[in-house]
């Protein structure tokens, strides 16, 4: 059974969510592209890298939990920047794995 109690002092990394919308072009019109949703304190933990072999050429998978408070905003259609990796982190699925609406864990995965 999982521990009930949530560490949030381990949350000292920051996260911007992002999600589709429209983008102004600078020319008095909009174009569709990626809009912050909002910054987040997490606890990145790195699950495991796998190589897979694609198109002749080795690439590297890498998959990573991100802790954060709760929220129920924030769905698997949206994506991550990792602010420490400089990096942009797909979500694959979003856990409230104590189901105490504490604390969630987002899956994500980088290519």
């Amino acid at each position: 059974m999982p521990t009930l109690h949530v560490d949030f002092s381990k949350m000292n990394r920051r996260v911007r969510v992002e999600k589709k919308g429209r983008v102004p072009d600078g020319q008095g019109g909009f174009t569709d592209g990626w809009v912050t949703h909002c910054t987040l304190w997490t606890w990145p933990i790195s699950r495991y890298a796998r190589e897979i072999y694609k198109n002749r050429k080795m690439d590297e998978k890498i998959d990573m939990e991100f802790r954060v408070r709760y929220r129920d905003d924030i769905t698997s259609d949206m994506r991550l920047y990792y602010l420490d990796a400089k990096r942009y982190m797909h979500i694959d699925s979003i856990v409230d794995t104590l189901e105490t609406k504490r604390r969630m864990e987002i899956l994500c995965y980088w290519e």
